[in-house]
């Protein structure tokens, strides 16, 4: 009975859907979301893949009473009823590195690495991010990538401890235990903040990667997420991304936001300059939050690509 309700929701929304376009003369799909605020991540994308298409975002879908329910168990009730009618798109968290199946299924599309946020804190974006903010110019995006990639390299042994562990369901090492320990409460120096990160997860989880990594089991599981195309460069983008966006992108964008400004605030000549600039820093507009969420070079990733790639395939046959 249930499935049956599910079916009659759906079908009544992708024909409303379907009318609406038509009487517009345009041609589109519904698309149902986790969270409405996933909409500023996925519309873009779409347009990109389809830019002759157009959307109807579903952050929820009304049942009875008209309650709305969002979020990831939600999202998976209605998941089977995808088509080209009505596409479902969500995070990936593990279940890609872990090939879970619900993954799997026609016009269902993921972001392969964690989230939405792990495209924010694309590293070779952050520079333009920082530049915004400050209206200061940097050279160049070395020290951005170059922490990440340090960022990865540290974390890396432990969030594959952390999959592998996910896999067995053994509960040594969740991904919520990882992630709270994975950033900093502020960056001041980032080598020494790099490099005490280092010590705190070898202390913490060292023994559950020497553990592991003798077991053949976790070697053919290593192979395998490197084939998937995660590795010690871009672990960064596949761990928590609340965690990383938060802990780690942001306290690495204040840090070098910080000094970039006030050396700018330094040349103005005038106060009037002065309360102007101080006023469009505190714009939230241009806050790092904000202008994250629209990182430059995000459609340059790899992963980003190939969900554009899947989309267009998808409406392709």
């Amino acid at each position: 009975m249930k499935e049956q309700y599910y079916s009659k929701i759906l079908t009544d929304i992708k024909d409303e859907t379907q009318l609406t376009f038509r009487r517009n003369g345009k041609e589109g799909f519904a698309v149902r979301l986790e969270d409405e605020r996933d909409k500023n991540f996925w519309l873009p994308l779409l347009e990109m893949a389809l830019p002759n298409m157009e959307f109807a975002f579903y952050p929820y879908f009304d049942e009875k009473n008209n309650v709305g329910i969002t979020g990831k168990e939600d999202f998976k009730k209605y998941i089977k009823h995808a088509d080209s009618q009505l596409i479902f798109c969500r995070d990936a968290d593990y279940d890609y590195l872990l090939e879970n199946s619900i993954l799997n299924q026609p016009f269902v599309f993921h972001t392969y690495v964690y989230g939405r946020e792990s495209f924010y804190s694309f590293s070779e974006g952050l520079k333009e991010i920082v530049e915004t903010n400050t209206k200061e110019t940097i050279a160049d995006d070395s020290q951005f990538v170059d922490f990440f990639k340090a960022y990865s390299k540290i974390i890396y042994p432990y969030l594959l401890s952390s999959l592998f562990s996910t896999k067995l369901a053994d509960g040594n090492l969740t991904a919520r235990n990882l992630g709270k320990v994975a950033g900093f409460s502020q960056i001041l120096n980032p080598a020494e903040n790099l490099e005490s990160l280092k010590q705190i997860l070898g202390t913490g989880f060292k023994l559950f990667y020497d553990t592991y990594k003798v077991q053949s089991e976790f070697q053919v599981f290593e192979k395998q997420l490197e084939r998937l195309g995660f590795s010690e460069e871009n672990a960064y983008l596949f761990i928590s991304c609340h965690d990383v966006f938060e802990k780690v992108t942001l306290k690495l964008l204040n840090h070098v936001g910080l000094h970039l400004s006030d050396k700018h605030y330094s040349i103005l000549s005038t106060k009037k300059e002065k309360a102007e600039y101080q006023k469009y820093r505190k714009n939230e507009a241009n806050s790092f939050e904000k202008l994250a969420q629209n990182n430059p070079k995000m459609a340059t990733c790899s992963f980003y690509q190939r969900i554009v790639q899947d989309i267009r395939v998808a409406f392709q046959n």
